[in-house]
């Protein structure tokens, strides 16, 4: 990987170096037991695509389908139609 001189974020090495920089001056402020887990990383790990991102998708679709197993029960109007619609975007996602 080549390291643009207008990104600093290619090089690994500097990351790193700046992560660990990070957590020794906040010291004792920082600790993995206090960390606080908060929604908006669900936001940066659907822009990143990460494979958290992807399983949650696998899971919600998941229960989607387990829960569609109810709706055959009822009547509903063009409920094939809807399938295979959610069916197309999920693919084009």
């Amino acid at each position: 990987m080549t390291t643009s001189p207008f990104c600093i974020f290619t090089d690994r090495e500097w990351m790193g170096n700046h992560l660990y920089e990070i957590k020794r001056k906040a010291g004792p402020r920082y600790s993995p037991e206090l960390h606080v887990e908060l929604p908006v990383v669900d936001i940066f790990e659907g822009l990143s695509k990460t494979p958290n991102f992807y399983q949650d998708i696998r899971q919600h679709y998941g229960q989607l389908v387990r829960g569609s197993r109810y709706l055959s029960k009822y009547k509903i109007e063009n409920l094939q139609e809807l399938e295979t619609k959610f069916k197309k975007n999920l693919i084009a996602f």
